[in-house]
């Protein structure tokens, strides 16, 4: 069984699905961690340059600056190795997994790559999942004080993020299988 834990960082928060694609955010970092039959297998990370400038206040939440992303591939140039990392896979977990997996069908419906990209089979939101232990949607930081008993600074870097969901999800047994 092959299960990704996944996040993006992106240029803002989707839109209603009525807001024209091209005003939509993009996807400015990617992480995976990629774990087959219970080992992790892979630590996928990787910055993009979105077509528009991010503001300032994506800068102070990820320490994501315009500099840094000057130089780095479009979402374009990584879809392939995107598309060989989630290939075969059959759960794909996100911390508020409407949102990321959001981003993602925005970015590949933005290279008409929609049908040609091997989406898992299943999706689990943890957001969802711990809702009814808190009563409100929590926090990647609230559950990973919950779960693993010491509080997690916020980072809100893609691989850092994934990796913090790999940790409590091993925890917690999710996805139960």
């Amino acid at each position: 069984m092959k299960v990704i834990y996944f996040d993006t960082e992106t240029t803002g928060l989707l839109k209603p699905k009525m807001v024209p694609l091209e005003k939509q955010p993009y996807i400015i970092d990617i992480g995976c961690i990629v774990v087959v039959d219970g080992k992790v297998v892979e630590r996928y990370s990787q910055l993009v340059k979105p077509p528009i400038e991010i503001d300032e206040v994506i800068t102070k939440i990820t320490k994501i600056t315009n500099e840094e992303l000057k130089n780095q591939p479009s979402f374009k140039d990584v879809y392939n190795e995107l598309k060989r990392v989630f290939a075969d896979t059959d759960y794909v977990v996100a911390h508020n997994a409407k949102f990321d997996m959001g981003m993602l069908k925005n970015e590949l419906q933005r290279l008409d790559k929609e049908d040609d990209f091997p989406m898992p089979k299943h999706v689990i939101c943890t957001v969802e999942e711990f809702t009814p232990l808190f009563g409100k949607y929590p926090k990647l930081t609230e559950v990973y004080k919950k779960v693993m008993g010491v509080t997690l600074d916020e980072k809100h870097r893609a691989l850092s993020d994934a990796n913090d969901l790999y940790t409590i999800c091993e925890k917690a047994g999710i996805p139960a299988v």
